[in-house]
């Protein structure tokens, strides 16, 4: 069997990360790409360390200490004492749409979230259809297929129809008020078309705007030439969001994911 060189190596990562998720299904291209999702996570985890790190040096002046403690020399401050940042945990809450039009993507989007609920320790996942439903506890079994199929299990009405406004209400109602706050993320993988009304959409994003440090849709149909967000459900979303992105290839998670971590800083 020839070797690989070392040149291909990246060269094939490249084509799978920037492959859009629907054409990733065979099983070799599965494994390949949960691994590249689970190094990504572990990337993220790394940067939010390193900046935490950076945060315990200290960059303010603390006078009233450096005073107190200059009590025994006479007043003479010989040491300066200095404050950290106050350091703040981001927390993510991902709510991702399983209904039918997003089966392919959403596949991929619950193994990003298994990796994230890993790698980070304030990862909350909740997936949707016609109503929501929390599986980070599901996501956390060590068997991925065992995982799976608890999954299918909690997602009764998988693949089928999508009622956006109604499952945001049901998170806001049900959930909101204990993980949503000033250092949350809210991110939403959905293409935004929904069967139910509307309106429920904007008031309920209007809502988990109030709480939330930022909410974020990221909608796979972003990835192809000539899309333009002009459904209802999008066209509800958008006035209540700080950022619509693309979400069809592990590249695109990679612009935004990283910068939704620092804004929660």
């Amino acid at each position: 069997m020839p070797r690989t060189s070392p040149r291909q190596t990246p060269s094939r990562q490249e084509r799978l990360s920037s492959a859009d998720f629907r054409e990733l299904m065979q099983r070799e291209h599965l494994l390949e790409v949960e691994a590249l999702v689970r190094q990504f996570a572990r990337q993220l985890r790394f940067i939010r360390l390193r900046r935490q790190a950076l945060d315990r040096q200290g960059s303010t002046l603390d006078l009233p200490a450096t005073i107190r403690r200059s009590v025994a020399s006479g007043g003479t401050p010989f040491h300066l004492y200095w404050r950290d940042r106050r350091r703040v945990r981001p927390r993510l809450v991902l709510l991702i749409d399983v209904s039918r039009s997003m089966v392919q993507y959403s596949f991929f989007y619950l193994r990003l979230a298994r990796a994230l609920g890993a790698e980070m320790p304030d990862v909350h996942s909740f997936i949707f259809h016609t109503h929501i439903t929390g599986v980070s506890q599901a996501l956390h079994d060590p068997d991925p297929w065992r995982a799976q199929e608890r999954l299918h299990v909690l997602a009764e009405g998988w693949a089928g129809g999508t009622r956006i406004g109604e499952s945001l209400v049901q998170f806001n109602r049900e959930h909101a008020a204990r993980l949503v706050n000033s250092r949350t993320g809210v991110v939403i993988l959905s293409d935004g078309y929904d069967t139910g009304e509307t309106v429920g959409i904007a008031s309920a994003l209007a809502q988990l705007r109030r709480r939330a440090r930022r909410v974020v849709w990221l909608n796979p149909l972003m990835n192809q030439a000539g899309y333009e967000p002009i459904s209802q459900g999008m066209q509800a979303a958008l006035p209540h969001l700080d950022l619509l992105a693309p979400a069809g290839d592990l590249n695109s998670l990679k612009a935004v994911l990283p910068k939704l971590i620092d804004a929660l800083r």
